[in-house]
């Protein structure tokens, strides 16, 4: 043991002067360190821009008292105020009808608030609040009429108010009326008769004013 223990110290002791006598050759060059055997992996890429969603059509709005001016469908299909008098008569149970009476009631209600968006719209002074009340005929017909009334009453500064003078009446088969008393106006109090006629399928369709006499 003792023996290799020397060979290995005088070996040792070889090595280190075969170094220090080779004093003109070239120092050895540091170790270079290996190349990476795989690329470094690229930040990911951002995600693209994505074109902004499409605005969703705003709902139906209360405009001065009544819905929102270029409004084609029925008030009382999408005015929030309005109920759907069809799905109320579809709520009884025990017949092919349903409940006539709960709809009579509904729809009469459905009247009277389009009466009163009406009568909103007057004081607002504001003929595009009441256009989308107007059947299409009668709408076209009254309109520059309703822009000369509205410039009158805003002169005047008239601010109306209503009572019901009876309920809402059967006048045909898709017909309706209902009589009010009217105070404010100019000439003091006056009655109003509003007509009011269904477009499409009878009993469900939608309902607008076609006419206002005043008496």
């Amino acid at each position: 043991m003792l023996l290799g223990v020397a060979l290995t110290m005088m070996l040792a002791v070889g090595c280190g002067g075969g170094d220090d006598g080779d004093s003109g050759g070239e120092a050895a060059a540091p170790p270079v360190a290996a190349a990476p055997t795989t690329q470094p992996t690229a930040p990911p890429a951002a995600p693209a821009p994505t074109a902004p969603a499409p605005a969703l059509p705003a709902p139906v709005a209360a405009v001065a008292g009544g819905v929102a001016p270029g409004t084609e469908v029925s008030v009382v299909k999408t005015n929030p105020v309005f109920q759907d008098c069809v799905a109320v008569r579809s709520l009884s149970v025990g017949d092919n009808t349903g409940n006539t009476a709960a709809f009579s009631i509904c729809r009469s209600e459905n009247l009277r608030e389009m009466v009163n968006l009406y009568i909103a719209g007057v004081n607002a002074y504001d003929v595009d609040a009441l256009l989308p009340l107007l059947e299409a005929g009668y709408r076209a017909e009254q309109e520059s009429a309703l822009r000369t009334q509205l410039e009158e009453l805003k002169a005047a500064g008239a601010q109306l108010t209503w009572t019901e003078d009876q309920l809402p009446g059967r006048t045909g088969p898709s017909s309706m009326a209902l009589v009010v008393t009217v105070d404010g106006g100019p000439s003091g109090t006056a009655q109003w008769q509003f007509g009011f006629i269904e477009v499409g399928e009878t009993g469900n369709g939608d309902w607008f004013i076609n006419f206002v006499n005043v008496k």
